[in-house]
């Protein structure tokens, strides 16, 4: 029996896989809130004019 093996783990694939799993345990309601579709513009003044932010919550 040969137990030298390589595992080849795309750690950034299993971190979707894992937040998919976790989705399924968070309420709607919560999920529309911080869904990858949805973010937050923030128009504010500054002293050189007009700033414009985009914040994006990314969870489900």
């Amino acid at each position: 029996m040969n137990l030298n093996t390589n595992l080849d783990m795309d750690f950034k694939t299993f971190l979707r896989w894992w937040r998919r799993e976790l989705c399924l345990l968070v309420p709607k309601p919560i999920k529309r809130l911080i869904s990858d579709n949805q973010g937050v513009i923030v128009i504010h003044s500054t002293p050189a004019g007009l700033a414009i932010r985009y914040f994006s919550m990314m969870f489900c």
